[in-house]
């Protein structure tokens, strides 16, 4: 004898039902996913599966370079960034003519490597050279050191007072001028 049939439920009746109900166990379980806390901890757990199995990430992560005292070295740094630099949102830039300031590029590359520990790239179009370094936290330091991000122009930028104090590093703000 057959049973008699009741009532015929559609496809995935029950899916609805047992989301809430897997829903409700991992949130007991883990925590509220959508906090920042718990997106960053997803996040770290979907880079290592990511990286376990080769998959390109996309993540992107602040690099690390040396914050240095203030130097001579230093002085002579900003002074190249107050006349041929410019500090984007994410990234500085030197510009420099590529016959006549070949010697000048890898001065200034050299200047970066040993005062940062960061290497730039170089990219030549036409008869300029661009020296760019991509990282956010050397722009927050730059910053703390008293450039500004954008136009020095309309900034009225001038040298930093911490460069002003001691003619030596006067001196090296403007030979990098």
């Amino acid at each position: 004898l057959c049973p008699k049939i009741l009532e015929i439920l559609p496809d995935y009746w029950s899916t609805r039902k047992a989301g809430q109900v897997g829903a409700r166990a991992r949130l007991t379980r883990y925590g509220n996913p959508g906090t920042a806390n718990g997106r960053r901890r997803g996040g770290f757990i979907a880079y290592k599966k990511m990286k376990q199995t080769g998959l390109a990430t996309g993540f992107k992560f602040r690099r690390n370079f040396v914050k240095p005292e203030s130097s001579t070295l230093l002085a002579e740094f900003l002074g190249i960034m107050l006349g041929d630099g410019n500090i984007g949102p994410y990234q500085i830039s030197i510009s420099l003519n590529a016959t006549t300031d070949a010697d000048y590029v890898d001065f200034v590359v050299d200047v970066i490597i040993r005062l940062f520990c960061l290497i730039p790239s170089q990219t030549t179009r036409k008869n300029a050279c661009h020296i760019v370094v991509s990282s956010i936290g050397l722009i927050e330091f730059l910053c703390q050191k008293g450039l500004v991000r954008g136009n020095k122009v309309t900034h009225q930028v001038t040298l930093p007072s911490w460069i002003l104090q001691y003619p030596d590093f006067v001196k090296a703000s403007l030979r990098g001028l």
